[in-house]
């Protein structure tokens, strides 16, 4: 690459400046992802977009080959922002844009896997049809400054691996109990236990719970019937019921996300 003929600078760009941008979008470009462009909307209308070292980028020919989806948010939003514009780049630099891992919510809240997939489960549910593409950092950040320090006391009180009973649906109905003021220890001592599959620790209604996963007539794929059972299992008041029935997916996430909307916003 002729570094020579690249420069890079910074630009308001104004939804009709970004409309024309778009007019230059090479032609073999990636496809538009509607999810990608709900992500910065959001960034643009909460006030939450930053300018990074990430904006808007050019070839040599003029051709837009990188930032098409900032653009488009810029146009639905009305909204401008400021952003890097570098011109000038190789043909063949689109080939390698773009390309590195994509960060998770542990790289972004900076905590472990296990707490990161709660809170993520949390603001997933709290956006319009669960699309979790349209999830952003500073969403995250917010969800995590709120029901954060739940997911921790879950994490310390057992860090098992056990795909189910540690999986991010049952500690999230385990942090909605908690955030409703149900007794914490209770909670994290019947989680801790099937988590462990200590039998003896198991009350009559987690019992059953851990019963029905061991014979197999759970629905572990879906994560509402798991969110339900455990807002059942791991309340206190049903601790000595005889008998864990199918929850209602529905009702599981409507009550979890009224819970989990008063607390996050």
């Amino acid at each position: 690459m002729n570094t020579s003929k690249v420069s890079t600078s910074i630009m308001k760009i104004t939804p009709t400046i970004a409309a024309n941008l778009l007019k230059k979008n090479k032609p073999d470009n990636r496809d538009v992802r509607p999810g990608n462009v709900a992500k910065f909307v959001k960034e643009l209308k909460s006030g939450n977009f930053k300018t990074t070292h990430q904006g808007i980028a050019f070839d040599q020919d003029g051709f837009l080959t990188d930032g098409q989806h900032r653009l488009h948010a810029i146009v639905e939003s009305g909204i401008p922002a400021e952003m890097m514009v570098t011109k000038g780049l190789d043909r063949d630099a689109f080939s390698v844009m773009d390309v590195g891992a994509r960060r998770t919510a542990g790289n972004i809240l900076h905590c472990s896997p296990k707490i990161a997939q709660a809170v993520s489960l949390a603001i997933r549910m709290l956006s319009p049809g669960g699309n979790s593409s349209a999830v952003t950092p500073s969403e995250l950040q917010v969800a995590y400054e709120a029901i954060g320090h739940l997911a921790e006391e879950l994490d310390a009180a057992c860090n098992s691996n056990s795909v189910y009973f540690s999986s991010a649906p049952v500690r999230l109905g385990a942090i909605v109990l908690m955030l409703e003021g149900f007794d914490k220890d209770y909670i994290l001592k019947q989680y801790a236990s099937l988590c462990r599959a200590h039998l003896s620790d198991l009350t009559p209604i987690t019992e059953q719970w851990m019963a029905q996963h061991v014979r197999g007539s759970i629905k572990a794929i879906d994560k509402y019937d798991t969110l339900g059972r455990a807002l059942f299992a791991l309340n206190p008041k049903n601790r000595n019921a005889l008998r864990l029935k199918t929850p209602d997916a529905h009702t599981a996430a409507l009550y979890a996300t009224g819970v989990l909307s008063r607390v996050i916003g």
